[in-house]
């Protein structure tokens, strides 16, 4: 679901909870908010790609939500301290 527009308030609509409940409980068992969660997951799985494919940064910026490559580069860059680019060639 890492390519869908996921947020909280959609969350919560399906599961038929408040989101202001969703967020805390969510953050008590995961630990940490939502929005975290989904940007790290993203990131983690953009790191698989770029190490198990030859895609394009802007192809694996999409293949996960980002419409805009380089917002996925600056998030990508703050939560690795590398860019893509420099990620997958070490």
């Amino acid at each position: 679901h890492l390519v869908e527009d996921i947020s909280l308030a959609k969350v919560a609509q399906a599961i038929h909870a408040s989101p202001g409940h969703l967020s805390r409980v969510f953050c008590r068992e995961v630990g940490e908010n939502f929005s975290e969660y989904v940007i790290r997951n993203k990131m983690e799985y953009a790191q698989k790609l770029l190490r198990d494919t030859n895609r394009k940064v802007y192809e694996i910026a999409a293949d996960i939500g980002y419409s805009n490559p380089h917002y996925f580069s600056k998030l990508f860059k703050e939560r690795t301290g590398v860019t893509p680019l420099d990620y997958r060639n070490r």
